[in-house]
């Protein structure tokens, strides 16, 4: 890419789509299965390719009474420090769709575009942008969709905040269905009560980027989501989530429903919260060229290093 550019205008939602339809294309990220692997496998490539330190950390969870080995992956960019910032998206899929309006296929898991693979893809066009000088974590948890009870669901995210050693980070943003055809993004319950400046920072920022359209002044439900763990465990957290989706927990959360317009709004608004908080609104950036040989490694890693001491 040439020239230098504002932070948020540097962030390509062709690029977000085009990443979301390659994690989608493995199949159902069920944890336990191939697919769920070679998903694994595959987000851990983009990582090293955007010039990020990858971390690994494994547990194990029970699908229907078998246990399951997951992964949380973590992109810690800038200084070799205690993240000052999280931002979090699940990778994983559903294991049933129980939404679906076809009984006979509701124990099948559906793609899981939206649900999943949006916040994933915006999450990684964002990592090769991220500024080098601030200590950020960028976290791809599992496990976030294999609940039936509330507390059965976000169980990535709350390994991930029980292994935190050191200072707390001083928030954490939550990317979840980010990428449907005219999305419109409330302001979830919770999120305003754990963190209200922080919704209002980044429904603003959205607004200074053209962003605002898909950001809606209406406070939408509280849910449990990968927020949950964070705000129990007194960090700021804010879940940009929408909640109106019809396709969600069916087979029709298909790729061919998402948008690069919604999610180049998504991280464009998310970067330019971070360019705030970093000092570096309105400076001109020069994004990094992505790093070429990971697309296809021949197997996971086997690491079990957690994100700091």
């Amino acid at each position: 890419m040439g020239g230098s550019r504002d932070l948020s205008d540097a962030f390509s939602g062709t690029r977000a789509l085009d990443l979301a339809r390659t994690l989608v294309a493995f199949g159902p990220r069920v944890p336990g299965t191939a697919a769920h692997d070679r998903a694994a496998a595959w987000i851990a490539s983009q990582i090293r390719a955007r010039d990020a330190r990858l971390v690994l950390q494994d547990f194990t969870v029970a699908v229907e009474g078998r246990k399951v080995t997951c992964r949380n992956m973590t992109a810690l960019t800038g200084p070799a420090l205690p993240p000052g910032l999280v931002l979090v998206a699940h990778w994983d899929t559903r294991p049933w769709s129980d939404r679906e309006p076809d009984a006979s296929r509701r124990r099948q898991p559906g793609p899981g575009a939206n649900d999943g693979a949006s916040g994933v893809a915006v999450l990684l066009e964002m990592l090769r942008l991220l500024p080098r000088d601030m200590a950020i974590a960028t976290v791809f948890v599992d496990a976030e969709d294999v609940g039936q009870r509330p507390e059965d669901y976000a169980q990535g995210s709350r390994a991930w905040v029980r292994a935190q050693r050191g200072p707390r980070p001083r928030w954490a943003l939550i990317l979840d269905m980010v990428g449907r055809t005219d999305a419109r993004f409330a302001m979830e319950a919770a999120s305003r009560r754990s963190a209200p400046w922080l919704v209002e920072r980044l429904w603003t920022a959205a607004g200074r980027v053209g962003a605002g359209p898909w950001f809606s002044r209406r406070e939408g439900p509280e849910i449990i989501d990968d927020h949950t763990p964070f705000i129990e465990a007194g960090i700021p957290a804010v879940d940009l989530v929408d909640m109106a989706d019809p396709a969600w927990h069916t087979h029709q959360d298909a790729i061919d429903r998402l948008d690069a317009g919604t999610m180049a709004a998504v991280g464009r608004a998310v970067l330019a919260l971070v360019a705030e908080e970093a000092g570096m609104e309105g400076r001109k950036y020069s994004p990094p060229a992505l790093s070429v040989g990971y697309d296809a490694p021949a197997a996971l890693s086997r690491e079990r290093s957690l994100p700091w001491p």
